[in-house]
């Protein structure tokens, strides 16, 4: 039985996976995390709220404390790292929040990470997933080839410029520390129409 950690689960892209995971491994214990800003909706998870296995907490991933009690109290191995500010129109009029929640919220989660399963930790498996952007990579021009993982990091806004440099502070725990990580710098698609699930009109997916 796994033990996760969903930040920014309240938000349709992590509501999505949340009842995606419960649904294919209904053993497992899933906490949510989320600060409950614009971008998350505690609605999104009222079917899911009273099932066996599942744990809302409302906070903030700069409360390394908070987390690090999560991480300790209930035995997590497994952080999904969705929380994030994710606009970049508002990262052009506000670069200072992409900065507090995808720079520093990334790094106080890597911190509480590192104090559990590393510095305190019995060494079991563990696993940091961070869900990053392809946008790190620059701009895609027409009839150019799809980014790979080899393509340089070129970030062109503010909020990409914010998820490239959390890429590389997770890279940086995993090279210095050993910590257990992976990232995803999947595809946003914009889709005018349509659902996932339930929880939004407008949204874009992810692809992990």
């Amino acid at each position: 039985m796994r033990r996760l950690l969903v930040t920014g689960g309240a938000g349709f892209i992590g509501t999505n996976f949340v009842y995606y995971w419960k649904k294919k491994y209904p053993e497992d214990l899933v906490i949510v995390l989320d600060a409950l800003t614009y971008a998350g909706n505690i609605e999104n998870l009222d079917q899911i709220k009273n099932c066996p296995g599942f744990l809302f907490v409302h906070g903030n991933i700069l409360d390394q404390n908070l987390v690090g009690g999560i991480l300790r109290d209930h035995g997590v191995d497994t952080i999904v790292h969705f929380a994030a500010e994710s606009h970049v129109d508002r990262s052009i009029h506000d670069p200072d929040a992409f900065i507090r929640t995808n720079v520093l919220g990334t790094h106080s989660l890597l911190k509480a990470a590192k104090t559990c399963w590393l510095d305190k930790g019995s060494g079991k498996p563990h696993r940091f997933h961070h869900v990053s952007t392809d946008e790190v990579y620059g701009t895609l021009e027409v009839n150019a080839p799809p980014f790979t993982e080899m393509t340089p990091y070129a970030p062109n806004s503010p909020y990409a410029a914010s998820k490239a440099s959390s890429d590389h502070l997770v890279r940086a725990y995993h090279k210095t520390y050993g910590l257990g990580t992976t990232i995803s710098n999947s595809p946003f698609i914009s889709l005018l129409i349509g659902k996932i699930g339930q929880f939004t009109q407008l949204f874009r997916l992810v692809v992990l």
